[in-house]
């Protein structure tokens, strides 16, 4: 129903709007290796059951990334994918902070009630706005499932 059609919907507006603007200039953009922590997240639907201290712990090498966290329903997840990024935005041409989206794009597991999945894997599109300075950086994501869902990870590049 209603929730299948919102899903179908978000991947359809995450691919064609953020997909596209990062094969542009895909080979000019800076290989990065990073570690991520991502220490929890905010749920809209006044739920009082749901895990809001997911402590994501990640790591990227040239774009491919893996991690893992404790879900929403107290499930340990993991996602593994590719990340595509926009060219880093600089705000009146300072060379220290930066601002790009990114398209988190992989296999999600622990989702399997809510998703259709092959042994508890499925696709999942994650899009991110990221802000910056030099090497350290805070993604925010808003995801409009079950009410929504805001988080945050940090991330530090080498």
């Amino acid at each position: 129903g209603i929730i299948m059609k919102t899903i179908i919907t978000y991947i359809i507006l995450s691919v064609v709007i953020i997909v596209p603007k990062c094969y542009a200039e895909e080979f000019l953009i800076e290989h990065e290796v990073d570690i991520s922590y991502g220490p929890g997240c905010k749920h809209f639907n006044g739920s009082d059951d749901l895990n809001e201290s997911n402590n994501i712990i990640g790591v990227s090498i040239d774009k491919w990334f893996g991690l893992t966290f404790v879900n929403s329903n107290y499930v340990r997840s993991w996602f593994v994918g590719r990340t595509f990024r926009t060219n880093k935005w600089k705000p009146l041409n300072n060379k220290n902070w930066f601002g790009r989206l990114n398209l988190h794009l992989g296999l999600l597991y622990g989702y399997e009630e809510y998703a259709p999945d092959i042994a508890g894997w499925t696709i999942a599109p994650i899009p991110t706005f990221e802000i910056g300075y030099k090497k350290i950086s805070m993604g925010t994501m808003v995801l409009p499932f079950d009410g929504g869902v805001a988080g945050i990870i940090f991330r530090y590049a080498f």
